[in-house]
């Protein structure tokens, strides 16, 4: 019988995974068993699915040892809403494109075109001890409710965030330095 799980259809899986990424078959979401999985080596989450099993060259991580310390993390929070993590001024990335050189590069932004968001003040976003880039963050915001985070409670500012979402999907994402 197949599963009837509206939230699915809700997963935008482009947003988890990076098709120019052709090292351990990252490049596309990948069925494993009844689980479909994406990954770009930052951010990963899993979902039940009924759709068959592929056959894919190369080695997809180890995502279920990754994901083991979830069983025991006992606090779990609301993630914050989209709307909390959206920036109409910088798409929600904490970077702008610099007006004064046009991408063409100056003092402000450092030679890359971009200058940090003048709306939102910050390239990531905190839970906890660890900081997520913003991007994430706004794209895990978007998975089906309720979204739930957590981290080890020995977690350092470069541990991983895991989180849940829908009835049944759970990911991680990785942490990295906090820009302000």
């Amino acid at each position: 019988m197949k599963r009837e799980d509206p939230m699915t259809t809700e997963i935008n899986w482009a947003e988890f995974y990076d098709p120019s990424i052709t090292r351990c078959a990252m490049n596309e979401p990948r069925i494993i068993g009844n689980l479909k999985v994406a990954t770009n080596a930052k951010v990963l989450i899993v979902h039940p699915t009924d759709e068959p099993e592929a056959k894919f060259e190369g080695r997809f991580p180890d995502f279920e040892s990754f994901l083991r310390p979830m069983a025991r993390i006992t606090e779990w929070d609301d993630w914050p809403s989209e709307t909390l993590l959206t920036c109409s001024e910088c798409d929600s990335i904490g970077l702008s494109e610099c007006d004064e050189c046009e991408g063409e590069g100056c003092s402000e932004c450092d030679d890359c075109g971009e200058s940090l968001c003048g709306t939102c003040t910050t390239t990531t976003v905190e839970f906890g001890p660890v900081s997520i880039t913003r991007l994430y963050a706004r794209n895990i915001s978007k998975l089906p409710r309720p979204v739930k985070w957590g981290v080890r409670a020995d977690a350092t500012k470069d541990a991983p965030v895991f989180f849940t979402f829908g009835s049944d999907g759970r990911g991680a994402v990785m942490g990295c330095e906090p820009h302000a």
